[in-house]
């Protein structure tokens, strides 16, 4: 999968059937404002556990929810939009 949104031309993916959303891992979460909307600085690795590509990304934030865990664990969550390329099909998704 790719995320030509960010750049990323390769990330590991997991699909998983019971989500209606999409997420990413990334670490070192921070938002902020840019022009009076919110946004969000982060970092992700498209290689998991290489810290030599690590990309840092900013994207506007589209929403915030609450996710449950298959534990029943619930966390706030913020929502970006993405556009992922999967196989040469390109799908607009909230992450």
């Amino acid at each position: 999968m790719s995320l030509p949104d960010l750049g990323v031309d390769w990330i590991k993916a997991k699909i998983d059937t019971g989500a209606r959303t999409s997420a990413l891992h990334a670490f070192e979460i921070s938002e902020f404002e840019r022009d009076g909307v919110p946004w969000v600085r982060f970092k992700i690795k498209p290689w998991q556990d290489s810290q030599e590509d690590a990309r840092v990304v900013e994207c506007p934030i589209l929403d915030r929810r609450t996710v449950r865990s298959s534990s029943g664990h619930k966390q706030n969550r913020i929502v970006i939009e993405l556009m992922l390329r999967l196989v040469d099909r390109e799908v607009d998704d909230a992450v």
